[in-house]
């Protein structure tokens, strides 16, 4: 009995070697690409690297928020190698997984990860690159392939480097300009402040010849980043709900700092004060009139309740120059009163009857007088919302995702170095504020 139930068992493990030795061969026999092994080894996630995330910074549960591709399956990178060459294989798998690179195929993901384009943005006032890009800020572009500069990088790894010129430490010391290292590192301009606050600076001759691209909120610049942004709704709104029962109030101005009031607007001011009632809140509130601190919204939300008019006067009058005392009023129930942008700018690049033009007045006295034409006629009011049937204010851009698609694209025409004084402050076309009093019917 014990004989036959050891020759019984020894059938069984024979049997089991021969299937074995079977499956061993047919493994054997398959291309080597296809051998996915799933141990981890230092070249692993690059499924999140080829999609896109940062490849520091990404997590597990960045993976998991991933959207699968259309049949439901996560795209994994698999690189393999033969005896031949290296191969590079994609394929999928219904749950988010780590692939081991084979040896042979590591200079194929180094490949890869230098296309990965890496940007920084510098300031010379902290002389710290890494402080001012959130990571994974370019997660959810259309073109994601771009990451921040590492804190244990240098700038010379940076394909991008972001340049603020209004940096008041750089503009007095331009021996700080950081020096180009790599001749194919790209020098960005950026600067959102009105042209005249460089005060010629930029006319140093260590700016010239020096940026390729610009970052401005200038409408011509390689990446553009106004303030203002609208979007075309999907439908048209039939009904605003303004009530207008409330507006028993005509204008109202909000100044945070008094001391930058430039003497051009304060006059207009004064000057249409004399014909409508204008309510000032903040530092220059002859009132006491404020805006509470820890209710940042309550002074738009009792603004567009009680008032028909919000005095949007720009601290310069420059091209395109267009900040926050526009678009704050344009995203609520009132209708902003426009001084700042030149040449014709809220004609061209802002909806029909959605501001009212101070420079298309010839004084003080005839703008005053059409605010009281509005402030009796309710229809002609109303058709100052009428655009917000059709547009609805877009969030503002910090331009990065702009940036990394140009970064991207092949053959773009990457500004020769230029004359950056040229075309910040002369190209801009700034009004003096002599000549602004003279336009405004001030004399």
């Amino acid at each position: 009995m014990v004989s036959g139930a050891c020759t019984s068992h020894s059938r069984r493990a024979v049997s089991l070697i021969l299937a074995l030795g079977l499956l061993l061969a047919a493994w054997q026999s398959l291309p080597e690409p296809y051998k996915i092994r799933h141990s981890v080894n230092p070249w692993r996630r690059l499924d999140v690297l080829q999609t896109g995330f940062d490849h520091r910074e990404a997590t597990s549960s960045d993976r998991r928020n991933k959207t699968p591709t259309v049949n439901g399956s996560w795209p994994i990178t698999y690189v393999g190698a033969t005896s031949e060459n290296s191969t590079t294989k994609s394929v999928t798998t219904s749950s988010p997984t780590e692939v081991e690179l084979a040896p042979e195929g590591a200079q194929q993901l180094k490949s890869l990860y230098s296309s990965v384009k890496v940007v920084a943005r510098w300031d010379s006032a902290r002389l710290n690159p890494h402080l001012y890009i959130p990571v994974g800020v370019f997660r959810n572009c259309p073109v994601s392939s771009c990451r921040v500069l590492g804190k244990n990088e240098t700038l010379d790894q940076a394909d991008a480097l972001i340049i603020n010129t209004r940096d008041n430490e750089l503009l007095n010391n331009p021996e700080l300009f950081p020096n180009r290292t790599r001749p194919d590192q790209i020098y960005v301009f950026y600067n959102i402040e009105a042209p005249l606050r460089v005060e010629g600076r930029l006319s140093h001759p260590t700016f010239h010849d020096q940026f390729n691209l610009t970052m401005t909120y200038r409408l011509d610049s390689d990446v553009p980043i106004p303030q203002v942004r609208l979007s075309k709704r999907a439908s048209k709104l039939d009904d605003l709900n303004i009530d207008l029962s409330a507006k028993n109030k005509m204008a109202l101005w909000i100044i945070t700092n008094c001391d930058k009031i430039g003497s051009q607007r304060r006059r207009y001011a004064e000057e249409l004060a004399r014909y409508i009632d204008i309510d000032i809140f903040g530092g220059c509130s002859p009132n006491n009139l404020t805006c509470p601190r820890d209710k940042p919204d309550y002074c738009w939300q009792m603004a567009q309740t009680k008032y028909k008019f919000y005095l949007s006067f720009e601290n310069a009058m420059c091209r395109d120059y267009v900040t926050e005392k526009l678009r704050n009023p344009l995203s609520h129930n009132i209708v902003p009163i426009a001084l700042g942008a030149i040449d014709s700018h809220y004609d061209r690049k802002m909806p029909p009857n959605s501001v009212i033009d101070v420079s298309k007045y010839k004084t003080p006295k005839e703008l005053a007088d059409y605010l009281h034409y509005l402030n009796k006629n309710d229809r002609a009011y109303m058709k100052y919302f009428d655009w917000k049937k059709t547009y609805a204010m877009g969030i503002r851009s910090s331009g990065l995702c702009e940036l990394c698609s140009i970064l991207h694209k092949q053959n773009h025409p990457f500004k020769s170095r230029f004359d950056s004084n040229k075309w910040w402050v002369t190209d801009a076309k700034c009004i003096s504020e002599t000549d602004q009093i003279r336009r405004l019917g001030l004399n």
